[in-house]
C-alpha cells in the first residue's frame, strides 16, 4: 500500500467492496470510483446468496464447532464464492479484471470479542488475487484493535461521504446480525459504535422455531404479543446498554434472550425479540450530543416493516429508510450500503487514510489497515 498521499496526489481508483455480514445469508458486491475522501461514482451492485448447505456449514462454525481443518476448508469456500460474487459484478458491468483497481475484501466474521483484542474474519487474500487477478486488500479490523480500539464499527468513514450535503445532526442505523450507528453532527464530528441486537436473534429464533431464515417483513412478530417484561429484564440486566461508547459487539452477545423466551410462543417470541431489538437501537440515543434531525436506516433488518414501525411510531424516532432519500444527488439502496462502504475504506487503506478514531472505535489515534495482496 501507498505512503500516506496529498489529496492532489491521490488518483481515483475503481474499487469492487464485498460484504458478507453477521446474518451470513449472501455475499454483497459494490462497484465504486473513489478517492477514499470523496464518492465520484456509485456503479452497480449484486448479491450472491449462500447456498443453505454452506450457511449451516458457517453456522456451525459460529456457534462453537471450531475445528481448525474445517475452518480453513470453509474459508477458502468463502473465498471462492466471494470471487464469484465478483465475476457477477464483472459480467453485469461488462468490466474486464485490469479495469479494476482494487478489491475489498471484507470476509465473514465468525468471532469477536474487543475485550480480549480478538476479531476473525474467514477471507483467503492470496487465494482471491490469485484467482481474480486483481489487488486485493482484507483484514481491516485488527490494526485498530492493536491500537487500542474495539476493531468496530467501521463504516462511519463512508456515512460521513454519503451525508456530506444532508441537514445534521443525522444517524444512520445500520441493521445486520446486530445495529450500529454513525452520528454525524453539525461540525461533521463522528460517533460510532455498536447499539446493540439486530436482526440475529429474530433469525435465530424463527429458523429454531419454523426453519426459516428470518421474518419476512416482520409478519410473524407482528401477529404476536409483545412481553414487556421480558424486554425490560434482559434491557436492565444487560451491562452493554449501561457502557458509554466506543463499544462494539459479538453477534452472539445476546444469546440468553432466546433462552428467556424459550417459553412463549413462536409469534410471542419473535413479537418480544423484535421490541428488544427497537428498544436496543432506542436506548443508543442517550449516548448522543444532540437529537438528531432524521434517522437512515439501512442493512437488511430496515426491511422487518414491523420493527420500523415500532422505531416510528412507539418510539417516535423521526426514522427513514435511506432507500427513500437524495443523498445529494446519490440514490443507494439500503442492502448495498456495507459493501460500498468497504470498497470505499479500501481506497481508504490502499491509501494509508484512517478508517477508525478515537470517536468511533476507541482506538488510541486515528488509524488505517488493511492487509494488501498485490495479483
Amino acid at each position: 500500500m501507498n505512503n500516506k498521499k496529498q489529496k492532489s496526489e491521490r488518483k481515483i481508483l475503481t474499487v469492487i467492496g464485498l460484504m458478507s455480514g453477521t446474518s451470513f445469508d449472501s455475499i454483497d458486491a459494490a462497484l465504486m470510483k473513489t478517492d477514499g475522501e470523496t464518492i465520484h461514482e456509485i456503479g452497480a451492485c449484486v448479491t450472491l446468496p449462500y447456498p443453505e448447505y454452506f450457511r449451516e456449514k458457517i453456522r456451525k462454525i459460529i456457534f462453537g464447532e471450531h475445528h481448525l481443518r474445517n475452518i480453513l476448508e470453509v474459508e477458502d469456500e468463502i473465498t471462492l464464492f466471494h470471487c464469484k460474487a465478483v465475476r457477477n459484478l464483472l459480467k453485469i458491468t461488462k468490466m474486464k479484471p485490469s479495469e479494476i483497481d482494487l478489491v475489498a475484501f471484507h470476509g465473514q466474521t465468525i468471532f469477536h470479542d474487543a475485550k480480549k483484542s480478538k476479531t476473525w474474519q474467514l477471507a483467503n487474500g492470496s487465494l482471491m488475487a490469485d484467482q481474480l487477478g486483481i489487488n486485493v486488500i482484507t483484514d481491516f479490523r485488527r490494526r485498530d484493535l492493536a491500537k487500542g480500539g474495539e476493531g468496530a464499527p467501521l463504516v462511519c468513514f463512508y456515512h460521513r461521504a454519503l451525508a456530506e450535503n444532508l441537514p445534521k445532526p443525522v444517524v444512520f442505523i445500520n441493521i445486520g446480525g446486530v445495529s450500529n450507528l454513525t452520528y454525524i453532527g453539525e461540525d461533521n464530528k463522528l460517533i460510532a459504535f455498536d447499539a446493540g441486537p439486530g436482526c440475529a436473534l429474530i433469525d435465530d429464533w424463527v429458523f429454531m422455531r419454523l426453519k426459516k431464515p428470518y421474518d419476512e417483513n416482520g409478519e410473524i412478530a407482528r401477529s404476536g404479543f409483545q412481553n414487556k417484561s421480558k424486554v425490560d429484564y434482559l434491557i436492565e440486566n444487560h451491562s452493554y446498554f449501561k457502557k458509554a461508547p466506543p463499544k462494539s459487539l459479538d453477534r452472539n452477545e445476546f444469546n440468553d434472550a432466546l433462552r428467556k423466551v424459550s417459553m412463549l410462543t413462536t409469534a410471542d417470541g419473535a413479537a418480544t425479540l423484535t421490541e428488544f431489538t427497537a428498544r436496543g437501537i432506542y436506548e443508543a440515543r442517550k449516548f448522543l450530543p444532540d437529537g438528531p434531525m432524521k434517522w437512515l436506516a439501512c442493512g437488511g433488518g430496515r426491511l422487518n416493516r414491523y420493527l420500523i414501525y415500532i422505531l416510528q411510531n412507539y418510539y417516535k424516532m423521526n426514522i427513514d429508510l435511506i432507500d427513500n432519500v437524495d443523498l445529494g444527488g446519490f440514490r443507494v439502496s439500503g442492502d448495498y450500503v456495507e459493501a460500498q462502504a468497504f470498497a470505499f475504506l479500501g481506497a481508504r487503506c490502499y491509501y494509508n487514510m484512517p478508517i477508525s478514531v478515537p470517536e468511533t472505535t476507541g482506538v488510541i489515534q486515528p488509524a488505517s489497515g488493511g492487509a494488501f495482496y498485490q495479483a
